[in-house]
């Protein structure tokens, strides 16, 4: 059997927790076999061979039934363990009826650091996999993950619940203030289970102002988009200039060619978002641009099956929020990331001026500044 068979299959052993660690142990035999130069294979370029072959020994699935089941056996331990069996991102899985499960995806230093973080958020994405996060000095950490069977829709109501439910059996105390999500159906289960309230954050209003908009006006003048940014950064503006701000953009839609265009978005603005209790300021202080980055990425990502997605999930938590963790628990200071909008200092310098038309246009037009790469 050449080195490469060997290596394959040892790789195929259940009771080795990952291909790194199949590749040091194959290292190690061959730096101990007398007279050996030890071995000539590079983890970098056998990496895919070796990660197929190991994925495609355990058991094919169908749906996510079938991955609850091969997860809770606690011979395939290893699909969801890190390097040498030191954690496991598999937090449990729950079965509300024939056709609708969910999984939760959260290793134990996360849900040791879950219990000390005092806000999260909540991003939903088209492939039905909820990413929860938290900002922590301008960072974005991934904590967990729950995979669900179907896409949210009023009758998943339930099976929310209940991943919900098991991610609050799991942590146990969690000493937390705030949520945000911007999926009513989500926000209502989470709120359900546990009695916090679930506010939208700025990211929400834009998304949601960018998809009415896509839908209601399908041909968009450089002077509406303008209107729309100065629409999206509205949010930001205090009470006691909002209607300031809601004049002055009405005033710039009529210098435009889109006034009646204009008028639709103001019409949807008025019905849907203004009257919201918390839209001013819209909870600008949770929200960084690195939220909004994390939501775009797990947007596009795309995978080939229930193994692409562990692979991708045990890469988040394992490699990426481990490291961030680590720093925090040892009381270093994380890497700095862009601030959140409320501590940009033109932003912040604008908010503490005195209350005038002038100090509203100029908090305007700054914002839409800041934002007109995500608008």
């Amino acid at each position: 059997m050449t080195e490469r068979l060997v290596l394959i299959h040892n790789a195929r052993r259940l009771d080795i927790a990952t291909v790194h660690d199949a590749f040091r142990d194959h290292n190690n035999m061959m730096n101990n076999l007398p007279g050996s130069f030890g071995s000539e294979m590079t983890y970098h370029s056998l990496y895919p061979s070796v990660l197929r072959a190991r994925e495609n020994s355990w058991p094919q699935l169908g749906n996510i039934s079938e991955l609850c089941d091969v997860l809770e056996n606690p011979l395939y331990t290893c699909i969801t363990a890190d390097n040498q069996f030191a954690d496991n991102s598999f937090g449990g899985a729950v079965r509300v009826g024939p056709s609708r499960s969910a999984i939760l995806f959260m290793s134990e230093k996360c849900k040791q650091f879950l219990k000390i973080v005092s806000d999260i958020f909540i991003l939903c994405t088209c492939t039905s996999l909820y990413t929860i996060g938290t900002h922590w000095e301008g960072n974005v950490i991934q904590i967990a993950s729950i995979l669900m069977e179907t896409d949210v829709h009023g009758e998943d109501y339930e099976t929310l619940v209940s991943a919900f439910s098991m991610l609050r059996t799991s942590v146990g105390v969690w000493h937390y203030s705030k949520a945000f999500c911007g999926n009513p159906v989500v926000a209502r289960a989470f709120h359900d289970v546990f009695g916090v309230e679930v506010k939208p954050a700025l990211k929400d209003y834009i998304n949601d102002i960018q998809s009415f908009v896509n839908q209601a006006i399908p041909f968009q003048s450089p002077s509406l988009l303008n209107v729309m940014q100065l629409c999206c950064a509205l949010a930001i503006v205090p009470k006691d200039m909002l209607q300031m701000g809601i004049n002055l953009i009405v005033n710039e839609a009529e210098r435009s060619d889109a006034y009646n265009d204009s008028l639709t978005l103001f019409n949807y603005l008025e019905r849907v978002w203004i009257r919201h209790p918390h839209f001013t300021m819209c909870d600008v202080e949770r929200t960084t641009f690195g939220s909004v980055e994390l939501e775009r990425k797990l947007f596009k990502k795309t995978f080939e099956d229930f193994y692409s997605l562990i692979r991708f999930i045990n890469q988040s938590l394992f490699k990426l929020s481990h490291k961030k963790i680590d720093q925090v628990m040892r009381g270093q200071r994380l890497p700095s990331q862009p601030s959140a909008l409320v501590n940009d200092t033109q932003i912040s310098f604008l908010l503490r001026s005195p209350v005038s038309i002038t100090t509203a246009w100029n908090l305007l037009k700054t914002v839409q500044q800041k934002i007109s790469h995500i608008v």
